[in-house]
Parts: structure tokens; sequence; C-alpha cells
């Protein structure tokens, strides 16, 4: 709940102080922003920023229950669970590289939807244009192009997030076993804890 409040507390802060300067914005800018730009702005990344923002929180929560669950661990077999932690340290720096690529594939989805936004905008604008001079076919196939070129940079990107996200989970228990062989004469019992 609280996630959720902060979450839609900054997009609301963030939509309304958006409006706010292009309202204050000098003609000049007004004049040469791209309409698809500013809806693409105020549709996704808002969100995304919001959704950011409680992940944020979420991430939070999980770093404090996870101190709270490896203190007991720790405290009863302490060479085991340091070994643990060097183990998952050394597999996480993989990550740090994929997070350079993580970030110029957002860069990229965000370029390629502003500007599959932006042609939707100005035919939505221009339609009446397009239908008089009948290039219907030759707009659908413009878009067509847009849309798909950010398509193509938007499943890239997430297919690597989710396939990041999956192999933590992979990780772990692959750092538990080696760690678990590295100390042979745990009981099943201790490991298990």
């Amino acid at each position: 709940y609280v996630t959720l409040r902060i979450k839609y507390s900054l997009i609301e802060t963030f939509n309304t102080n958006l409006i706010r300067q292009l309202i204050n914005a000098k003609w000049q800018f007004i004049s040469n922003i791209s309409h698809g730009k500013i809806l693409n702005s105020v549709n996704r990344e808002t969100n995304a920023l919001g959704d950011c923002m409680g992940i944020i929180c979420l991430q939070i929560a999980s770093i404090l229950k996870f101190l709270l669950l490896i203190s007991f661990p720790t405290l009863l077999f302490p060479r085991f669970m340091v070994t643990l932690l060097l183990l998952a340290l050394l597999f996480l720096i993989p990550y740090l590289f994929l997070q350079k690529i993580s970030y110029s594939l957002g860069a990229r989805t965000t370029s390629t939807a502003n500007i599959a936004m932006s042609s939707l905008n100005e035919i939505i604008r221009s339609m009446r244009l397009i239908k008089a001079y009948v290039k219907v076919e030759e707009v659908v196939s413009d878009y067509r192009q847009k849309i798909r070129a950010h398509f193509k940079v938007a499943v890239v990107s997430h297919t690597l997030a989710a396939a990041i996200f999956s192999s933590y989970q992979v990780l772990g228990v692959s750092a538990i076993v080696i760690t678990t062989i590295i100390h042979k004469n745990l009981l099943l019992s201790e490991i298990s804890i």
C-alpha cells in the first residue's frame, strides 16, 4: 500500500510539474517539440518513474528482510555464511557489465518509443489530409516500420531484464551448493538453516 501510494504520488507530482513547465515554456520550445514525445513522456516515462520508485521501496524492504533472515545463520555458522556471501558476490560481478548493456537498451527503447509515438500523433493530427491524398498505405507502412523498430529493441531489453531476474535464484542455489561442497562436515539440518 505504501509503495503504491509513493508511486502514484510521485507520478502526480511529476505530471503536474511537467504540465506547469510546458505551459510556462517559451513559444520557441513549444513550437519545436514533438507532441508525440510529450505524450510518450507523460504516458510511458512517468509510469516507469513511478514503477522505479515502487521498486526502490520494495528493494529497501527486501534488504531489511534479507539482513534479518541472514543474521541467525551467520551467528550459528559464520564460516559457512562468509563463504556463501563471498561466492554470491563473485557471481554478481557479471551483472555489473550487464547493467551497462541494459541501460543502453533502455535508452534505445525510450528513443524508439518517442519516434513511434510522434508518428502516431502526426497521423492522428493529419488524418483528413492523409485520406484526401490517398496516402493511407504509405503512412501505415511508415508507422509499421517505426513501431517494429521500437518493438525489436523493447523485446531485447525486456528479455535481458527477465533473464537477469530469473538467473538470481539459479546463482543463489549454485552458491549454496558450492559452499556446501567446500564445508563438507556440515549436517543437512545445518545447511538448511
